[in-house]
Parts: structure tokens; C-alpha cells; sequence
């Protein structure tokens, strides 16, 4: 379902570079693609939409192509979408090809778990991402024994793309926006942009998944924005939940460091003493907002 959009004041330059000059245009947080219902007005020059929108692409179309078209998301070009797959089929050996409705396919998509941003745990940069796991999900709804006895048959191939660095960079590309959107960038040090628009290969240092113990009783919001210590500094976390709720696991990207905690509190309208009683995970949540 898509939400009723949220606009954020304009901007007047680009979130990513800083261009005032380039003509601007608004840039949803989460992609439209994937029911993004977060908009940031007169924040993107065409420089940097061109990059953002081929890593937003390779997400929406090849990582969670099938996904999207299976729960009918959101597309500015419905009459054109495909609403057929051919699928390959087994009976006791023999290979058939038969067309099936999106709607109707077992909904079975990638998840990747990461672990903890590096930043967090105090390790160095690296482009080896240690302990993540590809993991296979099954939407219940759409289940494949339902689908094999309903087409009489024993095996069903299903192949993935998924592509790692848009992955990534896209995580990255929400966080930044969100945490900007809701301080303006005021109070902090922005960390994520050199991934999104520039070359580094570090972004696991920045962005992962969650511990346990820090997920909040909101679990499900799309989007939730908060501070918390990492080793001996403070840093400004969005943690985000992406496609259905529960579809994916949660993750987190850590948008920006804290040099002064209480000024940052005073610019964005914070109570320093309770942001320091309450530091953890995610203490303010959308209080911030």
C-alpha cells in the first residue's frame, strides 16, 4: 500500500554535492518504485540524479523486480509493466514451460544480512564485509507447495540477480536524505556521500544490519532517525525497513558524526540531558522530527 505523501521544506540545493546552481529536482527518499512516500523538494542537481537513479534502477528492477511486480508497487508506467512470467516447471523429470500471472508466482526473494556497521564496533575501513549471510525468504501468502500442487508438479526453478554496490549505495542514498531532511544537516558531520556519488569502496564501514537488542518497539516504521555511541563518539543512525514490513531484515546507516553532542541538541531542538539519559540505540526515534 502506498502511503500518503510526506514533504519536507525545499531545500534551494543539492542534497548530495551542494549545487545551487544546476536546475533541482525532488528526490524521494525511498524510491517511488518501492512505495516511497518521503519527499525531499529542490534536492537533487542532474549530476547527481543521473547516478542516483542507475543504482535505484538496478535495485528496483533486478534485485526486487520480481518482488515488486508480485505485490503490485507502485510504477509511472503501469500500462506498460509486465504482467506475465514464463516459469519452468518439473513432473517426474519433465521440463515445462508455462506463463503464470506475477501475482500468482510464490513470492521467494534475497535478503541480505549484514552485520553491524564497522564504524559502530571500532574496526578500520575495509571493502570485506565479514559475516553477512544471503538469505532465501518465502512470503507465506504466495507459498511454493501451493503453487506446485496447484500446477501438479514436483520442482519449480527461481533464479535471482541481486547486485551488491546499488544495494548498498541505495541504503546509503535513504539515510543521508532522511537525516538531512529532519536536521538540515545542521549539528553533524555527513559521512555517506563519497558512497553515493563518489568511488568509495567502504561503505560496510557505514551501513549493516542491526543487533537484536537495539531494534525498537516500531520496528516497522520505514524510516527512524536517532543517536547513538559507536566507540567513545556519537553518531546520527537512521535505521531503515525497506518492501513490506518484515520483508527484509532491518538495517541501519550511520549518516554522520557528532563532534558536540550538546550543540547539536540545541541547533535541532533537542534536550541535551535527556538525549544523554537515554543513549542507546534509538532513544529518540521521531522525536527528532
Amino acid at each position: 500500500m502506498r502511503l500518503p505523501p510526506t514533504v519536507f521544506p525545499e531545500l534551494g540545493y543539492c542534497v548530495y554535492c551542494g549545487n545551487t546552481k544546476d536546475e533541482l529536482t525532488k528526490e524521494h527518499i525511498i524510491p517511488y518504485a518501492i512505495n516511497g512516500s518521503y519527499i525531499l523538494p529542490q534536492a537533487s542537481c542532474s549530476s547527481c540524479s543521473s547516478i542516483t537513479s542507475k543504482f535505484e534502477d538496478k535495485f528496483t528492477r533486478v534485485n526486487y523486480g520480481q518482488y515488486r511486480l508480485n505485490k503490485n508497487y507502485s510504477s509511472r508506467n503501469k500500462k506498460k509493466r509486465r504482467t506475465t512470467q514464463i516459469c519452468h516447471i518439473f513432473d517426474e523429470g519433465n521440463k515445462n514451460e508455462i506463463e503464470v500471472k506475477f501475482t500468482d508466482l510464490p513470492n521467494v526473494f534475497p535478503a541480505w544480512k549484514l552485520p553491524t556497521p564497522g564504524i559502530l564496533r571500532g574496526a578500520e575501513p575495509s571493502i570485506i564485509i565479514p559475516e553477512s549471510e544471503m538469505l532465501i525468504m518465502f512470503d507465506k501468502k504466495n507459498g511454493v507447495e501451493k503453487f506446485l500442487q496447484f500446477h501438479k508438479c514436483n520442482k519449480l526453478n527461481i533464479t535471482f540477480d541481486f547486485h551488491v554496490s546499488p544495494f548498498l549505495k541505495l541504503l546509503a542514498k535513504i539515510g543521508h536524505c532522511y537525516a538531512h531532511a529532519l536536521t538540515l544537516g545542521k549539528g553533524y558531520q555527513a559521512l555517506l556521500p563519497n558512497i553515493i556519488i563518489g568511488n568509495s569502496e567502504y561503505a560496510s564501514h557505514y551501513i549493516g544490519g542491526i543487533e537484536k537488542d537495539c531494534i525498537p518497539n516500531n520496528e516497522y516504521a520505514p524510516l527512524t532517525l536517532s543517536i547513538r555511541y559507536g566507540v567513545k563518539k556519537a553518531f546520527l543512525v537512521v535505521r531503515i525497513q525497506l518492501l513490506n514490513p518484515g520483508a527484509l531484515p532491518p538495517y541501519q546507516t550511520v549518516a554522520g558524526y557528532i563532534p558536540n553532542l550538546e550543540y547539536f541538541c540545541e541547533i535541532n531542538g533537542l534536550n541535551y540531558e535527556e538525549c544523554l539519559a537515554n543513549m542507546r540505540a534509538y532513544p529518540l526515534g521521531n522525536n527528532i522530527v
